[in-house]
């Protein structure tokens, strides 16, 4: 009995994924970049209302900013070289918390303002979020379409 006992508690902390043991507050300190970016459904009532999400491309200078969490509470977006206009500033600082359970990412940076990213997916590696948006379209405005960030590490 006490083989079988020893047997099953190695198997069992052999299996565990140390990763899923980490709080959001120790895994998202770190670099990050935008490496994938969609539309997850338009709203009910916009001139996109059943369409396919795929109609979005964003601006491919999104996918070259490096976004830094400090473990210090303050964040950093850095532009590439090539996606900075003549004068223009190569990065922005401002700060961030988690809220709800660190369910909820809130943002605060000057050239983005205040957002919050809603959490679905955090290891070490990769970064899943989503927030709603306002994007104009077609000469409209629509109003809070939801968006889907994966980043990934740096």
């Amino acid at each position: 009995m006490r083989k079988i006992f020893a047997i099953t508690a190695i198997l069992f902390l052999f299996s565990c994924n140390k990763e899923t043991t980490k709080q959001p507050s120790e895994l998202l300190p770190r670099s990050w970049k935008i490496t994938s970016l969609k539309v997850v459904t338009p709203l009910q009532g916009t001139p996109l209302e059943g369409t396919t999400t795929n109609w979005y491309n964003a601006d491919e200078c999104k996918f070259k900013q490096i976004w830094t969490f400090r473990s210090n509470a303050t964040l950093e977006i850095k532009e590439a070289p090539t996606c900075v206009l003549a004068g223009a500033q190569s990065s922005a600082i401002g700060t961030f918390n988690l809220s709800d359970n660190n369910s909820k990412i809130n943002i605060r940076v000057d050239w983005y303002g205040g957002f919050t990213f809603n959490i679905i997916n955090l290891t070490k590696t990769k970064l899943t979020v989503q927030r709603n948006e306002a994007v104009g379209f077609g000469g409209s405005q629509i109003i809070n379409l939801l968006f889907e960030y994966e980043f990934t590490a740096q």
